[in-house]
């Protein structure tokens, strides 16, 4: 590759991560706005921990890996995946305190399971097969907190592949 392509191509790269980088930023501010102070307030002191932003920020990791690699609590591996969520898919995002008072109260929920109306990754206690893939073990009793659809187990059995994805 010639030296002005090689600084071209740069110079695209850097400025889709920037784009990206503003997309999360404003994804995770709109979903801040939607939670109660004390849950915002836990998700914004583990995101301000130095090791967690460097981690984070690491591609070619799967995301959940990442999160269980810098142990997470339940809501900040919420929050984080719902932020992506909202960034990759364009999906609406919420932590309503009905919904976020799940994850302390479960430290194995993780937002895996879409409504089946919307799409919106509702609550669902996790486990790990032999593989480490992940496997269901509970579901979210409720509404859908954007459009008020229930959840359902066959949703959730269709669902295991979007957490495994990397971002």
């Amino acid at each position: 590759m010639t030296a002005p392509l090689g600084r071209r191509l740069h110079r695209l790269e850097a400025a889709h991560d920037e784009d990206r980088r503003q997309r999360i930023t404003a994804a995770g501010e709109a979903l801040f706005r939607t939670m109660e102070p004390a849950h915002g307030e836990a998700v914004s002191a583990w995101l301000g921990r130095p090791e967690v932003r460097a981690t984070l920020c690491t591609r070619g990791t799967p995301l959940l890996e990442r999160l269980a690699a810098l142990e997470a609590p339940a809501l900040a591996q919420a929050f984080v995946l719902l932020t992506m969520c909202q960034v990759e898919q364009g999906l609406a995002g919420t932590l309503a305190p009905e919904i976020a008072q799940v994850y302390p109260d479960d430290p194995d929920a993780l937002p895996v399971a879409p409504c089946r109306a919307c799409g919106y990754p509702m609550p669902t206690r996790c486990g790990r097969d032999r593989r480490g893939g992940l496997i269901v073990l509970a579901l979210y009793e409720g509404q859908c907190p954007i459009c008020g659809g229930e959840h359902t187990v066959a949703t959730a059995m269709r669902s295991l592949d979007i957490a495994e994805e990397g971002t």
